[in-house]
This record gives structure tokens, C-alpha cells and sequence, in this order.
């Protein structure tokens, strides 16, 4: 009997969690839970657009850089793992119904690097899109590098470094990410 408050509480504190989330500029759909987390608190969320019926684990780390057009777009059913993190300096869309699996990053953009300065601070450089298609699987530790394309229905392999696109029904995996299989 004592499990029954304690979702409750749980829930309560997941909705006030969220309309603060919604409050800072994010757009966040119906029914969709945002495990709470300190991070969100103090990245920029203006253009962050998250679908209903999806799901975001506790320290994930979802951002728009600042650069004047940069959005992310996650889509409707999607379920986001612990420690994710999704940076975005262009944009970053990931599709519907997709699984992004514990501590997978995606990022379209590099850090701004100069020798005989400071890498510290946060300005980024060389932006390019990623898209990732509607009912994909990234698997834990993956990365996803700017102005990779996945196709619908494709695998991505634990701990792949994914540097290039690869088609719908792919099954990925490696550092470098290569093409296992194609299904039909």
C-alpha cells in the first residue's frame, strides 16, 4: 500500500518537471515522460521539440547550442535512455517510434578548436543535419556524428561510431559504423 503514493508523488512531480521544461521554451506533447535531472535546467530549450507518448530517461542532456536556427525534433513514441545526450547547433530530427538505448550521444556539429587558444568555452563550428528515420535502434554507447542520415528501420550495434548514412533496413555496427546486413 505504500507503492500507491509514492506513484503518485512521482507523477505529480514529473508533471510540474515537465511544465517547467515547457516554461524555459521546450515543446513537449502529451503524455510524454521526462525523468527529472539538473541538466535540463541549464541548457537553452527554446527550439527543443519532443512528441507524445514518448519517454526521456534521467540525465539527458538535450540542447540547442544557441545558433539562431538550431532545433532538435524528436518524434512521437520515442524512447530516449539514461545519459543521452543530443546536441544541436543545425538540427538534429530523430523520427517516430524510435529506441535510443543508455549513453548515446548525437551531436551535428564539431568544437571550435584553434591552436594557441582555448578550447574552453562553448562555440561550435562545421554544423551539418542529422536525421534519424522513423523505428530505429541505437544501441548503448553509440555516437552519432554531423550529417549522418539513417534510414527507416535500421540497427544501430552497440558502441558504434557512426561517421557516414546508411540506407533504411540496415544493420549497422563498428568504429568505423559499416554495413552487417541489409533486410528486406
Amino acid at each position: 500500500m505504500v507503492e500507491r503514493p509514492y506513484r503518485q508523488m512521482t507523477k505529480i512531480f514529473i508533471r510540474l518537471f515537465v511544465s517547467i521544461l515547457r516554461s524555459r521554451g521546450a515543446v513537449i506533447g502529451k503524455k510524454t515522460i521526462i525523468a527529472p535531472g539538473l541538466d535540463w535546467l541549464v541548457v537553452p530549450l527554446r527550439n527543443v521539440y519532443v512528441g507524445a507518448n514518448s519517454i526521456i530517461g534521467r540525465r539527458a542532456w538535450i540542447q540547442c547550442t544557441g545558433e539562431v536556427d538550431s532545433k532538435v525534433t524528436i518524434g512521437d513514441r520515442c524512447s530516449i535512455g539514461r545519459d543521452v545526450v543530443i546536441s544541436s547547433a543545425s538540427s538534429v530530427s530523430i523520427g517516430n517510434d524510435c529506441l535510443l538505448s543508455y549513453r548515446v550521444t548525437i551531436v551535428d556539429h564539431d568544437h571550435y578548436f584553434k591552436l594557441g587558444e582555448s578550447p574552453v568555452g562553448y562555440r561550435t563550428d562545421h554544423s551539418s543535419a542529422v536525421v534519424i528515420g522513423n523505428r530505429t535502434f541505437i544501441g548503448a554507447n553509440s555516437t552519432i556524428l554531423k550529417g549522418v542520415v539513417i534510414g527507416e528501420d535500421t540497427i544501430i550495434g552497440a558502441n558504434s561510431v557512426v561517421t557516414e548514412s546508411f540506407p533504411k533496413n540496415s544493420i549497422v555496427a563498428g568504429n568505423p559504423a559499416k554495413v552487417i546486413k541489409l533486410r528486406n
